[in-house]
């Protein structure tokens, strides 16, 4: 039986209200936090015991969209477009991923994956282009005993056939058989689907993806009204939104961005209870705008942050939080448009819901994974607090994490034992 670990003497946030407990422990076995407290009949004598003086333990971050298979391309074209940089068939993106040897592309991936847990994330939610050979080649760069967990969400090849030249006229009005055999294998390896965007689909592809992707019970993402570019397509070809098709055809159980999404179409969302993944700094660096952060909190939608794709951002979740903590207010001109509280339950509790694993990940609660990130309190950029969570949000860097668990196997940082 292995042995388990007791971290003693720590503060920590308890539960989904994020409730600060002063020097206090936690007890891990089996993968799982078994007590929180300071009682110990259930520590055996082979425990091992791990001073934790002046540490803050958090739940494990989730990053809630990357695209790590672009980890090749770190700052290409800083300056361009969304179209130029990433359109699936013609984006600058899909050229340089074609060129780049299989090897290369999986020592990138290890390289983000890595980088995300110094950040103290031990989820993140994946959408991997690329069909079957995309999905394993992250499963590769993870190895058999991941030291995080990945929802890996696919996405098939469907546009082999198409030339750079035709790039504007990629709408499929169905999916072939050998298309949907081909999702079929790939929903076999994969948490669901990561559709790249309604304006591809016809409603009859769009429908036959939902088909299929709720039968198998797997989770669809899709992204939506990243750009206006995209929004007027959407009324060109389809004389509706991207966002109302991909709700009302795809039928997500998330959607990514919603950056140029109109009061409608964020009012749909609201209604429907469609969960909304936001990427404010990769919408940034592309000249996007900002996505309605405050609108779907205020409509009591479950909102989460991404760090999106690694070629145009950092997969760094804490300098995330501070990004859109502070861009919220600047944009409302509100100094207390929404709070600090809120910002980490989206890196927390908030994507946990939205991918079904609130019993598994997403605060610290007995009986849930042992998750754990611990925080050192006594550096110089966070020794002074007077509100944990506000610096949590606003000022802890990488260097203040001392420790990830995932799972309750120590992923980074080593502890003298007690």
């Amino acid at each position: 039986m292995t042995s388990a670990i007791l971290l003693q003497d720590l503060d920590l946030l308890l539960g989904e209200s994020f409730e600060l407990v002063k020097s206090t422990d936690i007890l891990i076995e089996s993968g799982k936090i078994q007590a929180v407290g300071s009682e110990h009949d259930q520590v055996r004598s082979n425990t091992t015991r791990i001073d934790c003086k002046n540490l803050l333990a958090i739940p494990g971050f989730i990053n809630g969209h990357t695209h790590v298979g672009d980890s090749v391309a770190m700052d290409l074209k800083i300056g361009g477009g969304l179209e130029e940089l990433v359109h699936p068939v013609s984006g600058a993106k899909r050229r340089i991923l074609n060129k780049t040897s299989r090897s290369k592309l999986i020592d990138g991936m290890k390289s983000s994956i890595s980088d995300m847990i110094t950040c103290g994330t031990t989820t993140f939610v994946d959408f991997r282009e690329g069909g079957l050979i995309g999905v394993e080649l992250l499963k590769e760069a993870l190895g058999p005993n991941p030291p995080i967990r990945a929802i890996i969400l696919g996405r098939p090849i469907l546009e082999t056939d198409i030339e750079e030249e035709q790039a504007e006229n990629t709408i499929r009005p169905h999916l072939s058989r050998d298309s949907l055999e081909e999702l079929d294998q790939l929903l076999d390896i994969c948490d669901g689907l990561g559709v790249s965007g309604p304006n591809e689909f016809t409603s009859t592809s769009l429908n036959q993806l939902s088909t299929l992707a709720q039968r198998r019970k797997k989770l669809i993402g899709a992204h939506a009204a990243e750009a206006s570019s995209s929004v007027e397509f959407s009324y060109e070809h389809f004389a509706e939104s991207e966002v109302k098709r991909a709700i009302t055809q795809l039928r997500p159980n998330f959607l990514v961005h919603l950056t140029n999404a109109s009061h409608d179409d964020i009012d749909m969302a609201i209604r429907d209870k469609i969960p909304v993944i936001c990427c404010p700094r990769a919408n940034a660096i592309l000249g996007l705008g900002f996505p309605p952060v405050s609108d779907l909190v205020r409509g009591g939608s479950l909102v989460s942050l991404g760090t999106d794709n690694v070629m145009l951002n950092s997969p760094d979740i804490l300098r995330e939080m501070d990004f859109a903590s502070k861009m919220i207010r600047a944009v409302a001109k509100n100094p207390s448009e929404i709070d600090s509280l809120e910002i980490l339950k989206m890196v927390t509790i908030n994507p946990s819901k939205i991918l079904g694993l609130q019993d598994q990940v997403g605060s610290i609660d007995e009986g849930k994974n042992a998750d754990l990130v611990l925080l050192d309190m006594t550096k110089n950029n966070v020794a002074n607090t007077l509100d944990v969570i506000g610096t949590l949000v606003h000022r802890v860097r990488q260097d203040n994490v001392a420790s990830v668990y995932s799972n309750g196997n120590l992923v980074k940082g080593m502890f003298k034992r007690t």
